[in-house]
C-alpha cells in the first residue's frame, strides 16, 4: 500500500490529483508492475503540524 500524507488545505488539489492519477497510470499499465495493483492511502494533516503528521 502507497501512502501520502498532504496538508488540509491541499485536499483535492493539483499535488493530490498527481499522485492519484501517477497510481492509476501505472495499475492500468500492466507492463510497469505485472501482477501488481498499487492502492493508496491518502491522510491530510494540518499545516506545520509535523508532530501528528508523525503519527500517521
Amino acid at each position: 500500500m502507497n501512502r501520502a500524507l498532504f496538508t488540509e488545505e491541499e485536499k483535492d488539489g493539483p499535488s493530490e490529483l498527481a499522485f492519484k492519477y501517477a497510481i492509476y497510470r501505472i495499475n492500468k499499465d500492466r507492463t510497469v508492475l505485472p501482477n501488481t495493483t498499487l492502492i493508496y492511502d491518502i491522510q491530510h494533516v494540518p499545516k506545520d503540524d509535523s508532530f501528528h503528521a508523525a503519527k500517521k
